[in-house]
């Protein structure tokens, strides 16, 4: 969606602030044309429409959160005001937890590079060591995959990563002797 006055979600996040559209069917503020498309090909109808912008702890604008279709004993209604707070207090969380997995993905990104940093050092030391070390996470990975696709075993993505790390890292001690 290009950020712009037209449309709803490019004018919250410009805005920073809140937009209640309580029928978009009847609303000449924004260009409804991207909706009432989905609607036709979909057989939907967008009626009520809650955008909230997300801020994170910086005051940065790190997304835009859009809820469609209040409903109320199973009809389409506005979007009350009192729901209206809740959902941005909810939006809030949103804005932390985003923040914290950004956040997160950046510290593995920083301990990958650590770890190849420190494996190329090792191997570049001697010729006999020359990709051992990516040759035996290769060989982890490739094992730990067998394991799971045969079922004798089931992993989690971060249990695999976590064995791919210690095979990356199981010549490290080596380098300071």
């Amino acid at each position: 969606v290009e950020i712009n006055e037209k449309s709803v979600s490019g004018k919250c996040a410009l805005s920073r602030i809140n937009i209640n559209v309580k029928d978009v069917y009847n609303d000449v503020n924004f260009d409804w044309s991207g909706p009432k498309k989905y609607d036709k090909i979909n057989g939907y109808l967008t009626k009520s429409m809650l955008v909230i912008p997300l801020i994170d702890k910086e005051n940065e604008l790190i997304g835009v959160m859009q809820l469609i279709n209040a409903q109320k004993d199973g009809k389409i209604v506005p979007f009350s005001e009192d729901v209206e707070y809740v959902i941005t207090s909810l939006a809030s969380q949103c804005s932390i937890l985003l923040s914290n997995m950004l956040l997160l993905e950046n510290i593995q990104a920083l301990l990958d590079s650590f770890v190849d940093a420190m494996v190329t050092a090792f191997e570049s030391r001697t010729p006999y060591n020359a990709n051992h070390t990516k040759n035996v996470s290769k060989l982890c990975s490739d094992f730990v995959d067998y394991l799971i696709e045969n079922k004798y075993y089931n992993l989690t993505n971060n249990e695999k990563e976590q064995l791919v790390m210690g095979a990356m890292l199981h010549d490290i001690g080596k380098m300071i002797v």
